[in-house]
């Protein structure tokens, strides 16, 4: 845990570099304190169909789901928000209509399954 699911819009592409992006967002996770390095899983998912608002204009988007296990108060579940939107900043070149946001979704601890082999 975490787990770390990105996705952006295929417009990006070929300035955007989606693994530098995920290796940026896990060297800031790794280095808070909260995870251990081994623990984080990050994914990126490219989407091809994208509309944002009525459709006018370069429609572009990174957006970050943070899952973490539930417990973290709200003050730690933003501070790590931040943290990934700063890493993520790094990672993409700045331009009209470009929106980057990151969210934290809480897993219930307590309905969370998990085996490794």
């Amino acid at each position: 845990m975490p787990h770390v699911v990105m996705e952006y819009s295929a417009g990006l592409e070929p300035a955007f570099d989606a693994r530098a992006a995920l290796v940026a967002v896990n060297a800031a996770l790794a280095g808070c304190g909260e995870f251990a390095a081994g623990d984080i899983k990050s994914r990126a998912l490219r989407c091809d169909t994208v509309e944002i608002g009525d459709g006018g204009g370069d429609a572009t988007f990174v957006h970050v789901r943070l899952q973490l296990l539930s417990g973290r108060d709200l003050a730690t579940r933003r501070r790590l928000t931040v943290l990934v939107l700063d890493a993520l900043q790094h990672t993409v070149a700045p331009r009209a209509g470009l929106q980057v946001s990151v969210e934290a979704v809480e897993i219930e601890r307590d309905s969370y399954a998990k085996r490794s082999f």
